[in-house]
Protein backbone atom coordinates (compact mmCIF):
# COMPACT_ATOMS: atom_id res chain seq x y z
CA UNK A 1 0.00 0.00 0.00
CA UNK A 2 1.21 3.53 -0.80
CA UNK A 3 1.13 6.69 1.27
CA UNK A 4 -1.09 9.76 1.52
CA UNK A 5 0.03 13.36 1.58
CA UNK A 6 -2.43 13.98 4.39
CA UNK A 7 -0.40 11.54 6.49
CA UNK A 8 2.50 13.99 6.21
CA UNK A 9 0.23 16.91 7.11
CA UNK A 10 -1.15 15.02 10.08
CA UNK A 11 2.36 14.29 11.32
CA UNK A 12 3.18 18.00 11.12
CA UNK A 13 0.03 18.81 13.05
CA UNK A 14 1.01 16.42 15.82
CA UNK A 15 4.11 18.49 16.39
CA UNK A 16 1.98 21.40 17.56
CA UNK A 17 -1.15 19.79 18.96
CA UNK A 18 -2.29 16.49 20.36
CA UNK A 19 -4.37 13.90 18.53
CA UNK A 20 -8.00 14.53 17.62
CA UNK A 21 -9.83 14.61 20.97
CA UNK A 22 -12.58 12.07 21.49
CA UNK A 23 -16.18 13.15 21.13
CA UNK A 24 -16.93 13.54 24.82
CA UNK A 25 -14.01 15.92 25.27
CA UNK A 26 -14.97 18.16 22.39
CA UNK A 27 -18.72 18.48 22.94
CA UNK A 28 -19.58 17.07 26.38
CA UNK A 29 -22.95 18.84 26.46
CA UNK A 30 -24.54 17.65 23.22
CA UNK A 31 -28.24 17.24 24.05
CA UNK A 32 -29.82 13.84 23.52
CA UNK A 33 -31.82 13.22 20.38
CA UNK A 34 -31.99 15.37 17.26
CA UNK A 35 -30.25 18.71 17.77
CA UNK A 36 -32.78 20.54 15.59
CA UNK A 37 -35.60 19.21 17.75
CA UNK A 38 -33.82 20.21 20.97
CA UNK A 39 -33.12 23.73 19.75
CA UNK A 40 -36.61 24.09 18.32
CA UNK A 41 -38.20 22.93 21.57
CA UNK A 42 -36.23 25.53 23.50
CA UNK A 43 -37.36 28.28 21.11
CA UNK A 44 -40.94 27.02 21.33
CA UNK A 45 -40.88 27.27 25.12
CA UNK A 46 -39.67 30.87 24.87
CA UNK A 47 -42.46 31.63 22.41
CA UNK A 48 -44.98 30.11 24.78
CA UNK A 49 -43.71 32.36 27.56
CA UNK A 50 -43.82 35.46 25.34
CA UNK A 51 -47.10 34.80 23.52
CA UNK A 52 -49.00 32.10 25.41
CA UNK A 53 -52.33 32.50 23.59
CA UNK A 54 -51.03 32.62 20.03
CA UNK A 55 -48.47 29.87 20.51
CA UNK A 56 -51.05 27.65 22.18
CA UNK A 57 -53.35 28.05 19.18
CA UNK A 58 -50.63 27.04 16.75
CA UNK A 59 -49.55 24.05 18.83
CA UNK A 60 -53.18 22.96 19.33
CA UNK A 61 -53.69 22.99 15.56
CA UNK A 62 -50.87 20.42 15.34
CA UNK A 63 -52.31 18.01 17.92
CA UNK A 64 -52.97 15.40 15.22
CA UNK A 65 -50.04 16.41 13.02
CA UNK A 66 -46.73 15.31 14.57
CA UNK A 67 -44.87 15.96 11.32
CA UNK A 68 -46.16 19.52 11.28
CA UNK A 69 -44.94 20.02 14.85
CA UNK A 70 -41.53 18.71 13.76
CA UNK A 71 -41.43 21.25 10.92
CA UNK A 72 -42.38 24.04 13.32
CA UNK A 73 -39.61 23.07 15.73
CA UNK A 74 -37.04 22.85 12.95
CA UNK A 75 -38.09 26.23 11.64
CA UNK A 76 -37.70 27.75 15.11
CA UNK A 77 -34.33 25.99 15.46
CA UNK A 78 -33.07 28.16 12.58
CA UNK A 79 -33.28 31.06 15.06
CA UNK A 80 -36.09 32.91 13.31
CA UNK A 81 -39.14 34.55 14.81
CA UNK A 82 -42.53 32.89 15.26
CA UNK A 83 -43.96 34.76 12.24
CA UNK A 84 -41.43 33.28 9.82
CA UNK A 85 -41.73 29.83 11.40
CA UNK A 86 -45.52 29.94 11.18
CA UNK A 87 -45.37 31.03 7.53
CA UNK A 88 -43.11 28.11 6.69
CA UNK A 89 -45.41 25.70 8.53
CA UNK A 90 -48.49 26.97 6.68
CA UNK A 91 -46.72 26.78 3.32
CA UNK A 92 -45.40 23.28 4.05
CA UNK A 93 -48.85 21.99 5.07
CA UNK A 94 -50.25 23.24 1.75
CA UNK A 95 -47.70 21.38 -0.38
CA UNK A 96 -48.08 17.88 -1.94
CA UNK A 97 -46.97 14.87 0.06
CA UNK A 98 -43.65 14.37 -1.82
CA UNK A 99 -42.65 17.96 -1.05
CA UNK A 100 -43.56 17.60 2.61
CA UNK A 101 -41.50 14.40 2.79
CA UNK A 102 -38.54 16.12 1.14
CA UNK A 103 -38.53 18.89 3.74
CA UNK A 104 -38.63 16.38 6.57
CA UNK A 105 -35.87 14.16 5.14
CA UNK A 106 -33.91 15.77 2.27
CA UNK A 107 -31.30 13.01 2.16
CA UNK A 108 -33.76 10.18 1.72
CA UNK A 109 -36.23 12.03 -0.51
CA UNK A 110 -33.86 14.14 -2.64
CA UNK A 111 -30.56 12.25 -2.51
CA UNK A 112 -30.69 11.35 -6.19
CA UNK A 113 -31.68 14.85 -7.31
CA UNK A 114 -28.87 16.30 -5.19
CA UNK A 115 -26.10 14.62 -7.20
CA UNK A 116 -23.11 16.74 -8.15
CA UNK A 117 -23.56 18.69 -11.35
CA UNK A 118 -20.04 18.16 -12.68
CA UNK A 119 -16.72 16.57 -11.80
CA UNK A 120 -15.64 19.46 -9.55
CA UNK A 121 -18.77 19.99 -7.44
CA UNK A 122 -18.78 16.97 -5.13
CA UNK A 123 -17.97 19.25 -2.19
CA UNK A 124 -20.58 21.80 -3.25
CA UNK A 125 -23.19 19.05 -3.58
CA UNK A 126 -22.37 17.82 -0.09
CA UNK A 127 -22.61 21.32 1.39
CA UNK A 128 -25.90 21.97 -0.40
CA UNK A 129 -27.51 18.82 0.95
CA UNK A 130 -26.05 19.51 4.41
CA UNK A 131 -27.62 22.98 4.40
CA UNK A 132 -30.97 21.55 3.27
CA UNK A 133 -31.00 19.12 6.22
CA UNK A 134 -30.76 22.02 8.66
CA UNK A 135 -32.76 24.64 6.76
CA UNK A 136 -36.38 23.73 5.91
CA UNK A 137 -36.73 26.88 3.76
CA UNK A 138 -33.92 25.72 1.50
CA UNK A 139 -35.26 22.15 1.45
CA UNK A 140 -38.70 23.43 0.45
CA UNK A 141 -37.29 25.49 -2.43
CA UNK A 142 -35.08 22.66 -3.63
CA UNK A 143 -38.00 20.23 -3.53
CA UNK A 144 -40.46 22.15 -5.71
CA UNK A 145 -39.34 25.78 -6.10
CA UNK A 146 -41.63 27.16 -3.39
CA UNK A 147 -40.33 30.25 -1.58
CA UNK A 148 -41.55 31.90 1.59
CA UNK A 149 -41.73 35.70 1.68
CA UNK A 150 -40.44 35.95 5.23
CA UNK A 151 -37.06 34.28 4.80
CA UNK A 152 -34.70 33.50 1.93
CA UNK A 153 -31.93 30.91 2.50
CA UNK A 154 -28.43 32.38 2.39
CA UNK A 155 -27.57 30.35 -0.72
CA UNK A 156 -30.35 32.22 -2.57
CA UNK A 157 -29.64 35.66 -1.15
CA UNK A 158 -27.97 36.94 -4.32
CA UNK A 159 -30.58 35.63 -6.75
CA UNK A 160 -33.06 37.94 -8.44
CA UNK A 161 -36.76 37.26 -8.46
CA UNK A 162 -36.54 36.45 -12.16
CA UNK A 163 -33.79 33.90 -11.55
CA UNK A 164 -35.77 32.18 -8.80
CA UNK A 165 -38.90 32.16 -10.96
CA UNK A 166 -37.00 30.62 -13.88
CA UNK A 167 -35.88 27.76 -11.66
CA UNK A 168 -39.15 27.27 -9.81
CA UNK A 169 -40.89 25.29 -12.56
CA UNK A 170 -37.97 23.00 -13.38
CA UNK A 171 -37.02 19.68 -11.76
CA UNK A 172 -35.18 19.63 -8.41
CA UNK A 173 -31.94 18.71 -10.20
CA UNK A 174 -31.79 22.17 -11.80
CA UNK A 175 -32.19 23.91 -8.46
CA UNK A 176 -29.55 21.72 -6.81
CA UNK A 177 -27.07 22.48 -9.60
CA UNK A 178 -27.77 26.21 -9.31
CA UNK A 179 -27.11 26.18 -5.57
CA UNK A 180 -23.98 24.06 -6.04
CA UNK A 181 -22.56 26.77 -8.30
CA UNK A 182 -23.25 29.42 -5.66
CA UNK A 183 -21.63 27.29 -2.97
CA UNK A 184 -18.57 26.56 -5.12
CA UNK A 185 -17.99 30.28 -5.71
CA UNK A 186 -18.24 30.99 -2.00
CA UNK A 187 -15.96 28.19 -0.85
CA UNK A 188 -13.36 29.12 -3.45
CA UNK A 189 -13.46 32.91 -3.05
CA UNK A 190 -10.63 33.04 -0.49
CA UNK A 191 -9.39 29.48 -0.73
CA UNK A 192 -5.78 30.67 -1.04
CA UNK A 193 -6.04 33.34 1.70
CA UNK A 194 -6.12 36.39 -0.56
CA UNK A 195 -6.67 34.61 -3.88
CA UNK A 196 -9.45 32.37 -5.17
CA UNK A 197 -9.08 28.60 -5.04
CA UNK A 198 -8.83 27.14 -8.58
CA UNK A 199 -12.32 25.81 -9.48
CA UNK A 200 -10.76 22.78 -11.19
CA UNK A 201 -9.54 21.58 -7.78
CA UNK A 202 -13.01 21.43 -6.28
CA UNK A 203 -13.70 22.55 -2.72
CA UNK A 204 -10.86 23.10 -0.20
CA UNK A 205 -11.65 21.60 3.24
CA UNK A 206 -11.16 24.94 5.01
CA UNK A 207 -13.52 26.58 2.52
CA UNK A 208 -16.08 23.85 3.19
CA UNK A 209 -15.77 24.43 6.95
CA UNK A 210 -16.33 28.15 6.50
CA UNK A 211 -19.51 27.63 4.44
CA UNK A 212 -20.99 24.52 6.10
CA UNK A 213 -24.06 25.41 8.09
CA UNK A 214 -26.47 23.63 10.39
CA UNK A 215 -28.41 25.01 13.38
CA UNK A 216 -26.51 25.04 16.65
CA UNK A 217 -23.05 24.09 15.36
CA UNK A 218 -19.97 25.50 13.70
CA UNK A 219 -17.61 23.46 11.55
CA UNK A 220 -13.84 23.12 11.45
CA UNK A 221 -11.58 21.06 9.18
CA UNK A 222 -9.31 18.34 10.59
CA UNK A 223 -6.67 16.37 8.70
CA UNK A 224 -7.09 12.60 9.07
CA UNK A 225 -4.41 9.91 9.03
CA UNK A 226 -5.68 6.35 8.75
CA UNK A 227 -2.23 5.02 9.64
CA UNK A 228 -2.92 6.28 13.20
CA UNK A 229 -5.80 4.19 14.52
CA UNK A 230 -6.20 6.17 17.74
CA UNK A 231 -6.57 9.46 15.92
CA UNK A 232 -8.95 8.13 13.31
CA UNK A 233 -11.04 6.39 15.99
CA UNK A 234 -11.39 9.69 17.84
CA UNK A 235 -12.47 11.45 14.65
CA UNK A 236 -14.99 8.73 13.80
CA UNK A 237 -16.38 8.95 17.35
CA UNK A 238 -17.03 12.63 16.74
CA UNK A 239 -18.62 11.94 13.38
CA UNK A 240 -20.90 9.29 14.88
CA UNK A 241 -21.94 11.58 17.76
CA UNK A 242 -22.85 14.36 15.36
CA UNK A 243 -24.85 12.28 12.91
CA UNK A 244 -26.68 10.57 15.77
CA UNK A 245 -27.85 14.08 16.70
CA UNK A 246 -29.02 14.75 13.15
CA UNK A 247 -25.97 16.81 12.14
CA UNK A 248 -24.36 15.60 8.87
CA UNK A 249 -20.56 15.62 8.50
CA UNK A 250 -18.58 16.14 5.26
CA UNK A 251 -15.67 13.72 4.80
CA UNK A 252 -12.88 14.04 2.24
CA UNK A 253 -11.50 10.87 0.69
CA UNK A 254 -8.68 9.99 -1.69
CA UNK A 255 -6.21 7.38 -2.81
CA UNK A 256 -2.52 6.82 -2.07
CA UNK A 257 0.84 6.96 -3.77
CA UNK A 258 0.56 3.39 -5.03
CA UNK A 259 -1.55 4.86 -7.86
CA UNK A 260 0.60 8.00 -8.15
CA UNK A 261 1.05 11.03 -5.92
CA UNK A 262 -1.67 12.92 -7.77
CA UNK A 263 -4.12 10.45 -6.22
CA UNK A 264 -2.64 10.67 -2.73
CA UNK A 265 -4.50 13.87 -1.91
CA UNK A 266 -8.16 14.51 -0.98
CA UNK A 267 -10.03 13.92 -4.24
CA UNK A 268 -13.70 13.53 -3.37
CA UNK A 269 -16.21 14.49 -0.67
CA UNK A 270 -18.98 12.38 0.84
CA UNK A 271 -21.50 13.16 3.58
CA UNK A 272 -21.97 11.13 6.75
CA UNK A 273 -25.71 11.17 7.42
CA UNK A 274 -26.33 8.35 9.89
CA UNK A 275 -24.93 5.44 11.85
CA UNK A 276 -25.35 1.70 11.68
CA UNK A 277 -24.64 -0.77 14.45
CA UNK A 278 -20.89 -0.59 13.82
CA UNK A 279 -20.37 2.05 11.16
CA UNK A 280 -21.63 5.04 9.21
CA UNK A 281 -24.20 5.76 6.54
CA UNK A 282 -22.59 7.86 3.80
CA UNK A 283 -24.25 9.80 1.02
CA UNK A 284 -22.07 9.73 -2.09
CA UNK A 285 -22.71 12.72 -4.42
CA UNK A 286 -21.61 11.20 -7.75
CA UNK A 287 -24.27 8.48 -7.55
CA UNK A 288 -26.69 10.17 -5.16
CA UNK A 289 -26.87 6.92 -3.18
CA UNK A 290 -26.56 6.11 0.51
CA UNK A 291 -24.18 3.37 1.63
CA UNK A 292 -23.62 1.64 4.96
CA UNK A 293 -19.91 1.27 5.71
CA UNK A 294 -18.55 -0.72 8.70
CA UNK A 295 -16.17 1.25 10.88
CA UNK A 296 -13.49 -1.38 10.41
CA UNK A 297 -13.45 -0.71 6.67
CA UNK A 298 -12.76 2.96 7.36
CA UNK A 299 -10.09 2.27 9.97
CA UNK A 300 -8.28 -0.30 7.83
CA UNK A 301 -9.15 0.29 4.14
CA UNK A 302 -8.51 -2.58 1.76
CA UNK A 303 -9.37 -1.02 -1.57
CA UNK A 304 -11.70 1.32 -3.47
CA UNK A 305 -15.27 1.54 -2.23
CA UNK A 306 -18.39 2.75 -4.00
CA UNK A 307 -19.38 4.54 -0.79
CA UNK A 308 -16.26 6.69 -1.18
CA UNK A 309 -16.83 7.38 -4.85
CA UNK A 310 -14.32 4.71 -5.84
CA UNK A 311 -11.60 6.01 -3.51
CA UNK A 312 -9.90 4.25 -0.62
CA UNK A 313 -8.90 6.42 2.32
CA UNK A 314 -10.46 8.99 4.63
CA UNK A 315 -8.25 12.07 4.34
CA UNK A 316 -9.97 15.07 5.95
CA UNK A 317 -13.08 15.73 8.03
CA UNK A 318 -15.22 18.85 8.42
CA UNK A 319 -16.29 18.30 12.02
CA UNK A 320 -19.03 20.17 13.91
CA UNK A 321 -18.87 21.45 17.46
CA UNK A 322 -21.70 22.98 19.42
CA UNK A 323 -22.05 26.74 19.34
CA UNK A 324 -22.09 28.29 22.81
CA UNK A 325 -25.60 28.77 24.16
CA UNK A 326 -26.77 32.37 23.97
Amino acid sequence: MGHQLTTVLAAARRLVQRVVPPADEVSPSWPPGDLREALGSAHLERWRADEPVRSAQVVASLADDPQGLTVLRRALAADVGPDDASELLATWRDRPRPTRAAVLDPVRSMGTAARQGDATTCGSAVLTLLAAVGDPWLALWLADGTSCAGRRPTELSGATGHQLASLADGPPERRFVAVQQVVRRRTSARGLLVAPWPPSLGTPPWGAAAQARHPGVRYGSVVLDDTRTEELTGALDRVALAVDRGVPVPLYVGGDSAQGWSRAVPRHVVLAVGTTGDGLVLWEPASGRRFSVPRGDLLAPTGPRAALGGWTHLAWAVLPTLRPAR
